[in-house]
């Protein structure tokens, strides 16, 4: 895992939904890559945690916002999912752009999310809904081709709800940025 995770598509979609997201106390971006999205993140939070578990994503990350003075109400862990935090952490907004492309063999854990392409994301759905606050919001990139019943029912055991924010077809898949949210 050298090689950090470059802005594409999928990126600049889920910076388009950050855009239009209310300002939150707390916000946590999982996965963070080169920092792209981070850097949108710090403006819209009195404080954000960034993670990703290659520790050159990190260092990229921790360059980015140094680069964009955004040092002073951020902090970058290197960690596989929330695995750093405890459950009872309270975060208003999470963030997390996955590998999300099925495969059976996970050749490149930075693309492919599994058998199914959901497998990463719905791990990190089990994790994050309870370091989210009651109001909060989890932001996740997927894509047309993985299978997203299992994503949704993965949602449904955790009493998430969710809709599609914004959705940017491809040549070959359509990718949207998903909003889970604590049922009532």
């Amino acid at each position: 895992m050298n090689d950090v995770y470059q802005p594409s598509e999928d990126t600049f979609l889920l910076m388009d939904v950050i855009k239009k997201v209310p300002y939150v106390r707390r916000a946590l971006e999982v996965g963070s890559g080169s920092g792209a999205v981070s850097v949108n993140l710090a403006h819209k939070t009195d404080y954000l945690i960034a993670t990703d578990i290659d520790l050159n994503s990190c260092h990229a990350t921790l360059e980015r916002l140094r680069k964009h003075n955004l040092r002073a109400n951020t902090d970058v862990v290197c960690c596989d999912l929330l695995s750093a935090f405890r459950e009872s952490s309270s975060f208003d907004l999470i963030v997390f752009n996955p590998p999300y492309l099925p495969d059976e063999c996970l050749k490149d854990v930075s693309i492919f999310g599994g058998k199914h392409g959901v497998e990463t994301s719905a791990e990190f759905l089990q994790q994050a809904h309870h370091a989210l606050s009651h109001s909060g919001s989890i932001l996740l990139v997927v894509s047309s081709i993985s299978d997203l019943g299992k994503l949704w029912a993965v949602a449904s055991k955790l009493k998430l709800n969710h809709k599609i924010l914004k959705s940017v077809k491809l040549f070959f898949e359509e990718i949207s940025v998903v909003e889970f949210k604590k049922g009532v």
